[in-house]
């Protein structure tokens, strides 16, 4: 098993266009212990954890405001090399401005 904390990811828009980098230990608490806290959020909050969901920790690398477009993510380790890729979509209307406040949305909740 790999820890999660030592995961280096790049995510760039397009595949050739903005990159950022950054590694599992970016996220304060460390990978588990901040999975956990989300999962206890959620079900004192009632919402139900089914297999197959997909938790969104927080932010890799430096925080970034993305714009609609097709983005690319490769995953790795020093020692172990490419261990995966995915590519995601983000569509809708540019909420920049809207959203900037909540960036640390996580963050004031827990």
């Amino acid at each position: 098993m790999i820890d999660p904390d030592i995961i280096e990811v790049t995510v760039r828009k397009d595949k050739t266009g903005d990159v950022v980098t950054g590694s599992g230990k970016d996220i304060k608490a460390g990978q588990w212990e901040i999975v956990r806290q989300i999962l206890n959020f959620a079900v004192r909050n009632g919402w139900q954890v089914q297999k197959g969901m997909h938790i969104v920790t927080g932010c890799i690398g430096k925080p970034i405001l993305v714009n609609p477009g097709k983005y690319h993510a490769d995953f790795g380790t020093y020692i172990k090399g490419t261990i995966g890729d995915c590519e995601f979509v983000i569509e809708g209307e540019d909420t920049v401005r809207r959203d900037f406040n909540n960036i640390d949305f996580w963050e004031k909740l827990l």
